[in-house]
C-alpha cells in the first residue's frame, strides 16, 4: 500500500494525476469475519478474527481447517506455512517501529457498539468512539479506558476482558472510578465485555450492560 501511494501514485510519479478513481479496501469486521467459520464456536470465531485482523486472504487460509488451532499452527507457526512470515514482513514494510504496533488490536467491542448504534439499540446515538488514556490529575497516575462512546453530555464507558474466568463487581467499580475523571458527561452508561461471562454479583446491577461472546455474535441486535 505504501509503495502504491508513494512510488506509483505519488506527486513525483509519472502517473500522478492520471488515476480516474481509487478504492481503499478495508478488512472485514469481527462479525462478518465469523461468517467464514459457520461451524465454529463464538470463541474460535473471535480467535480467528484476532489472528487475521479480518483480512479475507488470511480468513480463507484458516477456513480450510476444521480446527482453529490447527489452522493457526499450519498457516502461521510452521515455517512452511503460507502466512509464516506475513506479519513480520507487513510490519517492516508499512511501519517505522513495528514493536509499537504489536501491542495494539480490542476493536471487536467497539465494532459491536457501532453495530448497536446503527441498529438504534443504544441508550443514545453516539458520535465518537475510541480508546482513552491519560493522567489522573489527582493521583498523578496513568489511567486507561478500553473505549468511550459519546454524544454531547452522554457517554458509554466500556471495559473488555479476554480472560478464562468470569469477571465480577470489582471490574465495574474500577470502570466507574475511571469515569469520574470526566465531569462533562451528565449521563454515564457502562458496558462490560467478557469471554467467559459474569459473576452473579454483576447480574443484578441495573446501570451496566453485560456482553458475552454469544451476544457479540447475535444476528438481531436491534433490541436488547
Amino acid at each position: 500500500m505504501s509503495f502504491m501511494e508513494n512510488q506509483v501514485l505519488g506527486y513525483k510519479s509519472p502517473l500522478f494525476g492520471r488515476r480516474t478513481s481509487q478504492f481503499h479496501i478495508v478488512p472485514f469486521d469481527y462479525y462478518d469475519s465469523g461468517m467464514f467459520f459457520s461451524e465454529l464456536s463464538f470463541e474460535d470465531k473471535m480467535i480467528a478474527y484476532a489472528v487475521t485482523g479480518g483480512i479475507p486472504q488470511y480468513l480463507n487460509a484458516l477456513a480450510e481447517h476444521d480446527d482453529i488451532m490447527a489452522g493457526i499452527s499450519e498457516c502461521f507457526l510452521k515455517k512452511s506455512g503460507m502466512l509464516y512470515e506475513e506479519l513480520e514482513n507487513l510490519l517492516k514494510q508499512e511501519l517505522h517501529e513495528p514493536h509499537v504496533y504489536n501491542t495494539i488490536f480490542k476493536d471487536a467491542c467497539c465494532q459491536y457498539v457501532l453495530r448497536r448504534n446503527k441498529a438504534l439499540s443504544l441508550p443514545f446515538m453516539i458520535n465518537n468512539i475510541g480508546r482513552w488514556w491519560g493522567t489522573n490529575n489527582k493521583t498523578r497516575t496513568q489511567e486507561e479506558i478500553d473505549f468511550i462512546a459519546d454524544c454531547d453530555e452522554n457517554a458509554i464507558f466500556g471495559e473488555c476482558k479476554w480472560l478464562n474466568a468470569e469477571i465480577g463487581l470489582d471490574v465495574l467499580d474500577e470502570l466507574k472510578r475511571k469515569s469520574m475523571l470526566f465531569e462533562k458527561y451528565v449521563n454515564k452508561h457502562y458496558m462490560l465485555f467478557s469471554k467467559k461471562g459474569f459473576k452473579k454479583e454483576l447480574i443484578n446491577q441495573y446501570d451496566v450492560e453485560l456482553i458475552d461472546l454469544e451476544e457479540l455474535y447475535r444476528e438481531n441486535i436491534s433490541s436488547r
